[in-house]
């Protein structure tokens, strides 16, 4: 009969034992999973913030296209009229001279 209390009380010493040691792998594992997921968090952030910065950069150099663009159309617009009214004063220029002679 003693036998049988002494090996109930090994067998709960085992499972105590091998239970003890499962949970502090698990805990093991949870903690690597933990680190693991805080590096990611931190990676991620990162990767948040210049996305967010060059979003910004790129905004800005659109704009900038945007304005050069509207330079570029302005200079062209005045080197027309300044074109157009030269070729006015040149024809004037020629009718002048043709009237004199």
């Amino acid at each position: 009969m003693y036998i049988w209390v002494i090996l109930s009380l090994v067998m709960v010493l085992a499972v105590k034992f091998y239970t003890a040691r499962e949970l502090a792998n698990l805990e093991r594992r949870l903690l690597a999973v933990k680190e693991a997921l805080f590096a990611k968090r931190n990676q991620y952030q990162l990767t948040q913030d210049k996305q967010a910065e060059v979003k910004t950069q790129e905004l800005n150099m659109v704009e900038r296209l945007v304005h050069m663009k509207e330079i570029i159309q302005d200079i062209n617009i005045r080197l027309t009229q300044t074109d157009r009214a030269s070729i006015g004063e040149d024809d004037e220029i020629v009718s002048k001279i043709l009237q004199k002679r």
